[in-house]
């Protein structure tokens, strides 16, 4: 009985698969996984990409709380200290506010961009693997 292995040749044509000798399936690897990525076309490859900035750059996120975080907690040294006015702490502490509202605005935009690139991608990816399968089940005889 003929298995066929998975592979592209670009005209959605599979390769027969040959089982060694010894009778073992051959064990996956890790460029197992990276053989999906065969079937993605450019666009594909462009989302895949957005989705891994978008990644980055909403991780990146978390840093940059920290940091106003920071800018916030000195702020209440400040007033607590007697160094700013209540009305200056009142302004320090609004606009704080506004960094952290802001940044989680940025961060869930980024996150929702990134997670529906990814999602298109592989959609459209399965689809290429859905249409090479199917073309090549209907060659058989």
């Amino acid at each position: 009985m003929d298995e066929f292995k998975e592979k592209s040749t670009g005209g959605g044509k599979l390769e027969e698969d040959t089982k060694p000798v010894d009778g073992k399936e051959p064990e996956g690897s890790f460029t197992d996984y990276w053989r999906i990525f065969r079937y993605a076309d450019r666009l594909d490859w462009a989302l895949y990409g957005i989705a891994a900035l978008g990644s980055i750059a909403s991780g990146a996120t978390l840093p940059l709380s920290t940091l106003i975080f920071g800018q916030f907690t000195t702020k209440f040294n400040n007033f607590s200290t007697g160094q700013s006015s209540p009305d200056q702490f009142r302004s320090d502490v609004d606009k704080q506010v506004l960094w952290f509202i802001w940044l989680f605005i940025a961060r869930f935009v980024i996150t929702y961009i990134s997670s529906i690139a990814v999602t298109i991608a592989a959609i459209r990816t399965t689809r290429s693997i859905r249409k090479v399968f199917l073309e090549s089940t209907l060659r058989q005889e």
